[in-house]
């Protein structure tokens, strides 16, 4: 299962904002920004960067189980009495 984000310009919601105001249609309303081209996983943000630069990241894929089983116990070498600060 693959997650994405979606990634908006400040100047883009800034406009939206001063727009929405004078809007009589979003009063009292939640206004969502997601434009369909901006919704990205991380493995679209890896791949749009790869194009971009001209550079291939290695890219080693583990199954999920796999990943999970690797982190059983190492939660323990965290938070040791040497580097926990609090």
């Amino acid at each position: 299962m693959y997650h994405a984000v979606i990634f908006c310009d400040e100047d883009d919601v800034a406009t939206y904002t001063i727009k929405s105001v004078d809007d009589p249609c979003a009063l009292n309303k939640t206004i969502y920004l997601r434009p369909p081209e901006n919704i990205l996983t991380e493995n679209d943000v890896i791949s749009k960067w790869e194009n971009l630069s001209g550079n291939v990241l290695e890219k080693i894929h583990i199954p999920a189980d796999e990943f999970l089983a690797s982190m059983k116990g190492n939660h323990k070498n965290c938070l040791s009495e040497h580097n926990a600060y609090f």
